[in-house]
């Protein structure tokens, strides 16, 4: 028959494994999250990069001048992939199309991307931008006429989520839809630090139309 210390000792010989365990995926996401006061500020950066180094110059190939443009963003980061299962899936598809994409960047990715994020009107564009409601953009996309009326001078509308990076913020990852009358598509954004700013590094598209 067991006496009381040896159960206590039994059960502390099972339990500090399980504790240690549990405690490795903490220290791990601890080890890889950066400031989240310099992610709020570096986010900007990189939807103003991405946005002036894609979006405007493809634009402006059409032959329409950066200052007659009007952006129409989404005001709320949208989650993509919720749930566990889609967390390793994503990952390894996303490793092919982006051989540089690091753990520590998808981790920081997923992490912020739980929920969605107001966004804020910090974005530096060479043109004029719109931050709406995604109730008011369904509500426009339901009548492709009444969005081209309220804004002539867009092609239409851009939805963004969180920015996840690195520990020393010299990758970004995040992933944008966009929407206009006859076209659409979604793709994940890997971003590199390079001299100091922010530059297309990969993509990896996931739908178009």
């Amino acid at each position: 028959m067991k006496t009381r210390s040896t159960a206590w000792s039994s059960l502390g010989s099972i339990a500090l494994p399980v504790v240690l365990i549990l405690a490795i995926p903490v220290v791990v996401v601890w080890a890889y999250i950066p400031s989240g006061s310099r992610a709020e500020q570096e986010q900007y950066a990189v939807y103003s990069a991405f946005l002036s180094e894609r979006v405007i110059n493809q634009w402006v190939e059409s032959n329409v001048p950066p200052a007659s443009l009007h952006l129409v963003v989404e005001s709320e980061t949208r989650p993509h992939d919720p749930g566990l299962g889609w967390f390793f899936w994503r990952y390894a598809m996303l490793s092919k199309d982006m051989p540089s994409l690091r753990a520590a960047s998808y981790i920081d990715f997923r992490l912020r991307d739980r929920d969605p994020r107001t966004l804020q009107s910090k974005f530096d564009l060479p043109c004029s931008y719109e931050l709406i409601s995604g109730d008011q953009l369904r509500a426009l996309e339901r009548d492709a006429g009444s969005f081209a009326k309220r804004f002539p001078n867009s092609p239409g509308d851009l939805r963004l989520s969180s920015v996840g990076f690195n520990r020393d913020f010299t990758q970004a990852l995040f992933y944008a839809d966009w929407f206009c009358p006859l076209c659409g598509g979604g793709q994940f954004i890997l971003m590199e630090k390079v001299g100091g700013q922010w530059q297309v590094s990969a993509e990896s598209s996931n739908w178009i139309s």
